[in-house]
């Protein structure tokens, strides 16, 4: 059985013009990108997350207790905004960002990915630099509730899901 996760940051207007190659050169100032990161093209990195990134979720205790804990490997642009989850299946239009790997978050909650992931220093800097560069906003789609369950947080117009494909 595979499982397969992704922290996704997604907006859908009011964007001005991100293309894989502005955020793969975005993601490599930031050191989001590891120096040595096979190039399989901008649109999808595949292997290239930075080590210090990855190393936000080593825990122990949660691997303990979930031996298919998330592991991510890589961080892309994507022309589509897709969040996956037991009580939610949502594709839409325009853009995301995909911090994605293999395993499921059990036993971490919302709360404990906002604290110990999306509040790192490099991911903040990921978010002004977006909003600074590429603006954007997330518009709820009508009859989505399910959707909201799979937010993390939804600072400065763009948002973070939690996506999970069980």
């Amino acid at each position: 059985m595979s499982f397969y996760s992704a922290l996704v940051r997604a907006a859908n207007t009011e964007l001005r013009n991100p293309t894989p190659e502005r955020a793969r050169v975005l993601f490599d100032q930031l050191g989001l990108i590891r120096p040595d990161a096979p190039d399989y093209g901008v649109e999808h990195g595949l292997d290239n997350l930075a080590a210090d990134i990855t190393a936000l979720f080593e825990d122990h205790a949660a691997q303990n207790e979930n031996k298919n804990f998330f592991a991510p490997d890589s961080i892309g642009l994507y022309e589509k905004v897709e969040v996956q989850g037991q009580d939610c299946g949502y594709t839409g239009k325009r853009w995301s960002v995909r911090i994605h790997g293999n395993g499921y978050l059990f036993p971490w909650d919302l709360g404990t990915v906002r604290a110990r992931i999306i509040a790192n220093a490099k991911l903040e800097r990921l978010r002004i630099a977006m909003r600074e560069q590429f603006g954007g906003q997330f518009r709820w789609p009508f009859r989505r509730r399910a959707l909201r369950e799979r937010l993390i947080d939804g600072e400065d117009g763009w948002v973070w899901f939690m996506s999970e494909s069980l």
